[in-house]
């Protein structure tokens, strides 16, 4: 049997009810909104040991879309109104802000499930929070870095070698990197 999950986006997704009770056990590491203060203090602080009058690049690590831009933006201030970060004294130097994703292929639901309350242990031990919304439980295929996983078996994204197959022959450099760039990708 199977539990419907409707989240605020409107999208139905099928959770066995398995992996619904451990959700259900764990509510508390998946709060409708994230506290407005850091975990405490471990033994140790991150450190970042810096070459003595190196100096860093001035500019930006990469480009960025208008809307992948405005979505930093909005992300930067709202860790700043938390005082999750601060802005950096260097004028070189912005902000950085890191994400983690965790993909678990697990061989049956029985070990998805073993492994699911492990994580979820740990996330309540260390005082760590996710967002339900983020997150998906118990699927048989997701695409993962532009490629389809499987149960013990990977697969390039079809979408991406039929653009490659489709692809009109580049007049320019810069189009020539971008196919190159998409083309080596799947080499």
């Amino acid at each position: 049997m199977v539990i419907p999950l409707v989240d605020e986006q409107i999208e139905t997704r099928i959770v066995p009810v398995e992996i619904q009770k451990v959700m259900n056990e764990y509510v508390d590491g998946m709060p409708h909104e994230l506290p407005k203060s850091l975990p405490p203090r471990r033994g140790i602080d991150h450190e970042i040991e810096l070459v003595p009058k190196a100096k860093p690049p001035a500019k930006n690590a990469y480009r960025m879309a208008p809307h992948e831009l405005a979505e930093l933006r909005k992300q930067l201030d709202e860790l700043l109104a938390a005082r999750f970060i601060r802005p950096a004294k260097s004028t070189q130097w912005g902000l950085c802000v890191v994400s983690e994703k965790k993909l678990d292929i697990s061989s049956s639901l029985e070990e998805h499930q073993v492994y699911l309350q492990s994580v979820f242990d740990k996330n309540r031990h260390n005082h760590l929070y996710m967002k339900k919304e983020k997150r998906v439980f118990a699927k048989q295929h997701i695409n993962f870095l532009d490629h389809i996983i499987e149960c013990e078996k990977i697969q390039m994204d079809e979408d991406k070698l039929q653009a490659i197959k489709e692809w009109e022959a580049p007049t320019s450099l810069t189009e020539l990197r971008s196919f190159l760039g998409l083309a080596n990708y799947y080499r």
